[in-house]
């Protein structure tokens, strides 16, 4: 009955909640979810700016309208967590290429963030650090994206690490651990989300400042939880196979999962060597993996 489930029931369960249509549709509500987001966080702005009922939200919003932009790329944000769940059944490697994209992601979101600390829009004394910071994040941001597309490019000369038997059973696996991750990612934004609105309504009342990163309120607990998706994979990977490069491959994008996670809770610019690190052990991860496969596996003849 459990073999049932686990090996039938989930897997078919993920394929009938996540097809191509129902993905679709979940996009569809995302886009005008940000749009009003954004528009909402503008409005709030305003208020703060121009009534003095909203001068209370001055301790949580920044009164710079550019800061509006953070709310929906988080959205956005929140939207490629899914996809990530989702390409997981598909591939270890396409899974760890979204993770890299989402690291870069949220680097890029951290430059919206501080651009709102500007007091206008031009480079003076007074916004010289917050520009520094800004830039380090822009450049470290493009070379993540550049990493990203080596990573990919580079897996793509990578072969089938699996027998189609295995490759099968092992995708079904892939699906346990993706819904079990999916229900923890609402779970997880439920809580997240509650508790941010618990502690805006405190910092209001006793009228104490409130800036909380959301990296820190839900990304951080996220990429913990990966960790520990990704040791699951790396054990129940030992069943179908022996090989040690695969073994090697798949402990090595742990290593890299663990540096995101430690990238979200680092101060500048420590965060944004973590990040590239992760970036860089994945890429050399798959290139000598291709090279044990292709090179020192080659039978002679």
């Amino acid at each position: 009955m459990v073999f049932k489930i686990v090996h039938e029931f989930i897997p078919n369960q993920f394929d009938k909640l996540l097809d191509f249509k129902k993905r679709k549709v979940i996009r569809k509500i995302v886009v005008p979810l940000a749009l009003w987001s954004f528009i909402a966080h503008l409005g709030v702005i305003f208020a703060i700016n121009h009534f003095q009922f909203a001068a209370p939200l001055e301790l949580i919003f920044t009164k710079n309208y550019s800061a509006a932009i953070y709310t929906p790329f988080s959205i956005i944000l929140l939207y490629e967590i899914f996809e990530l769940v989702v390409v997981l059944p598909e591939s270890l490697t396409i899974f760890m290429a979204k993770q890299f994209e989402i690291s870069s992601l949220i680097i890029l979101r951290d430059v919206f963030k501080n651009i709102a600390h500007f007091d206008s829009m031009s480079v003076n004394e007074h916004n010289m650090q917050a520009f520094k910071v800004i830039s380090s994040d822009i450049i470290i941001g493009l070379l993540l994206f550049f990493l990203v597309a080596v990573f990919l490019h580079v897996n793509k000369s990578r072969k089938k690490s699996y027998s189609d038997l295995e490759l099968k059973k092992f995708i079904n696996v892939k699906k346990n651990i993706a819904v079990l991750l999916g229900h923890t990612l609402v779970a997880l934004t439920l809580y997240s989300f509650i508790k941010w609105g618990f502690d805006v309504m405190q910092a209001v009342e006793h009228q104490r400042e409130f800036h909380t990163p959301m990296k820190l309120v839900f990304f951080k607990d996220f990429f913990s939880i990966m960790i520990f998706a990704d040791i699951f994979l790396l054990i129940f990977s030992l069943i179908y196979t022996r090989s040690y490069p695969i073994l090697f491959r798949n402990a090595s994008y742990v290593v890299s999962t663990i540096l995101i996670k430690l990238s979200l809770t680092s101060p500048n610019p420590i965060n944004l060597g973590l990040a590239v690190m992760a970036n860089v052990i994945g890429i050399m991860t798959v290139l000598i993996f291709i090279y044990y496969n292709n090179v020192l596996q080659r039978k002679p003849r």
